[in-house]
């Protein structure tokens, strides 16, 4: 059950394929015109992630089901989360030092920057951390809530072991917050696509559909 699961994020994270610094602009866009808390702009966010990733769009709202489904018991804005889900896995599709690249570019202090990047790909290191102690922790023959307390246990430590020997290992090699590493890529006409179905929908939300 769990490694469907952690399929399903890996599906949900691969790469998307877009210029990071287009990317970036398309999706503050989207997450912009979904916090108009509207239904039907929260559609066509979902129609614009999935045109442009629909199985990474379609893993994402699956990873986060249980979450969605709590919200829809708690809240009646669960279209608008899924929006935000499906605008997710657009930006969770550019890798790490692409990401960095992006928001040095915008002029992002580095530390934030580098903070985020480092923090992005922690997230994908303790992904397969854990699917790798699944595999160990379900060859015990012990009951369910047993195996899910040892799986909690064993993350936990095995996440604050990755920590430090991150933190060692940028402090043993004199890493500065204000270096960068630029990434030289010209946006194609599927970047360009995207960028400007976004700015329409945003222009729509905040623009046209207010002066109708």
């Amino acid at each position: 059950m769990l490694s469907r699961y952690l399929k399903l994020i890996d599906e949900a994270t691969e790469s998307a394929g877009f210029e990071p610094r287009t990317l970036l602009i398309s999706t503050i866009l989207l997450v912009i015109s979904a916090y108009s808390f509207d239904p039907y702009v929260s559609a066509f966010v979902i129609i614009v992630s999935f045109i442009f990733g629909f199985r990474k769009a379609v893993s994402a709202i699956l990873a986060a089901s249980p979450f969605l489904i709590l919200l829809s018991v708690l809240s009646y804005k669960v279209v608008t989360a899924v929006a935000l889900v499906c605008v997710g896995s657009l930006i969770y599709g550019t890798t790490p030092e692409e990401f960095g690249y992006a928001l040095s570019y915008f002029r992002i202090p580095a530390k934030i920057s580098n903070s985020i990047v480092v923090s992005m790909r922690m997230f994908r290191i303790l992904v397969k951390d854990l699917e790798r102690i699944y595999e160990s922790v379900k060859m015990e023959g012990t009951s369910w809530f047993s195996r899910y307390r040892n799986l909690l246990k064993a993350l936990t430590l095995t996440a604050m072991l990755r920590a430090l020997s991150i933190s060692e290992a940028l402090y043993s090699r004199g890493f500065r917050f204000d270096s960068r590493v630029y990434i030289t890529r010209s946006p194609g006409r599927r970047d360009y696509a995207l960028l400007i179905a976004s700015l329409s929908l945003f222009l729509y939300t905040y623009l046209i559909r207010n002066a109708l």
